[in-house]
């Protein structure tokens, strides 16, 4: 059975996307809208190959490619919590950035994650296991969001993992605050000892 992701991230550019296109793969994005930009605080939903859709009430809104009994991606899902640019090639909603002290300080004021967060996003989040790559504990753009998810020090009760290349010992107290798992390579070595061990699972006899 393939796997799909759920990819969160605090970035503007649309590398991500770009990688799928090019690997042909299908994605689907969810994208913060910043203030001052149409559908402002809410989440808008880009659907391959569909049209916009502003997510206005999350609690009913279940377009999303997740399967709503067992909580399976159908396809890869990327979440933009701090908006994205419009870069002419992936048709974001238009240019929002949650960027200012002021965005961060507003940022879901006044509402829990369920006011603001899809159903069918906040409930995979809450169940998932996690893999940091290429994000420090000490950037607090993301962290900002996960804090809403989840309240006090820890992250939920499921397994957790980073990966980062030269953490210092505030960092690294940081992430075992958090109840995760650290480990310290580089991004690139990761990489390739993970694709080497999908190889060599893909090698072994089936049982």
């Amino acid at each position: 059975m393939k796997c799909f992701q759920l990819i969160v991230t605090p970035k503007y550019d649309a590398a991500l996307e770009r990688a799928f296109r090019d690997a042909g793969e299908e994605f689907d994005v969810a994208v913060y809208m910043a203030p001052g930009t149409d559908g402002e605080g809410w989440f808008v939903h880009l659907p391959w190959g569909g049209e916009p859709r502003t997510v206005a009430d999350p609690n009913s809104y279940f377009g999303f490619p997740i399967d709503r009994e067992r909580r399976r991606l159908t396809r890869t899902v990327i979440m933009r919590v701090n908006g994205a640019v419009d870069d002419g090639l992936e048709h974001f909603p238009q240019d929002n950035y949650v960027i200012t002290e002021d965005h961060y300080i507003d940022y879901l004021s006044g509402r829990t994650a369920a006011q603001v967060v899809p159903t069918q996003i906040l409930a995979t989040l809450k169940k998932a296991n996690y893999l940091f790559l290429g994000y420090t504990i000490a950037d607090w753009r993301l962290r900002v969001f996960l804090h809403r998810i989840w309240e006090g020090p820890k992250l939920g009760g499921q397994n957790y993992w980073a990966v980062e290349r030269e953490p210092d010992r505030l960092e690294s107290r940081l992430w075992s605050h958090a109840g995760v798992s650290l480990y310290q390579m580089s991004l690139v070595e990761y990489m390739q000892a993970l694709c080497d061990s999908i190889d060599s699972r893909r090698s072994e006899p089936r049982r």
